[in-house]
């Protein structure tokens, strides 16, 4: 009866607190893996969600520059366009300035509407880092402009941009016209770490004849 008395007895103290270490060590480990995990599938959603960004940006400014048309009743510069130097910069810098016949949101016959609009993309400073905004002014008339002007942020956190220009013979990093627009037009741009090309032709340039 002794014997089977010390079969039944149960735990002791120290196999108890072994136990409990055990558990414990387990379930902290399971809890600093489910943190790592979060941690990587937020890092990876926020950069799926940067690219999607950045893509977006550079399809708008694809959008804008595949319709650009130049003005034969305006006296300004049809197309603007200079290669920033990020380093000199003040807090604001025109790269980008032109005409477009961006599509018109809308319903029915009028979804494919369009009306011409001056485009002008500009950097800005901001503690953030570097910002690419674009202005949409309607053009109400012969060389009027509305001052309706919609101002909205494409990009932001950039590293770098580079813009050059081909003026029918070399690729030049400023341009600018009264009366034709460059046949292309490269970006290059560093963001988020990643280098984002974009190269466009178009398909206006070089003509002197207004649209």
């Amino acid at each position: 009866m002794i014997d089977r008395h010390k079969k039944s007895r149960g735990f002791t103290v120290v196999e108890l607190i072994v136990a409990m270490s055990i558990s414990a060590v387990t379930l902290l480990s399971g809890y600093e893996l489910l943190q790592a995990l979060k941690t990587a599938g937020d890092r990876q959603t926020a950069d799926l969600a940067a690219a999607a960004g950045i893509i977006r940006g550079m399809d708008i400014i694809r959008e804008n520059l595949l319709h650009a048309v130049s003005r034969t009743d305006s006296q300004e510069p049809v197309f603007v366009g200079a290669n920033p130097d990020l380093a000199n910069m003040g807090e604001e810098a025109l790269i980008l300035e032109f005409y477009s016949r961006c599509p018109v949101g809308g319903d029915g016959e009028f979804r494919c509407l369009r009306r011409m609009f001056q485009i002008r993309y500009t950097l800005a400073k901001t503690e953030a880092g570097i910002r690419l905004h674009r202005s949409i002014t309607p053009v109400v008339g012969p060389s009027q402009a509305s001052d309706a002007e919609n101002q909205e942020l494409i990009l932001d956190r950039i590293e770098q941009i580079t813009l050059s220009f081909h003026d029918g013979e070399n690729l030049v990093p400023q341009f600018s016209s009264k009366k034709q627009l460059p046949l292309g037009v490269t970006i290059t741009m560093t963001a988020y770490g990643r280098t984002w090309p974009l190269s466009v032709r178009l398909p206006c340039g070089d003509s002197q004849e207004g649209s």
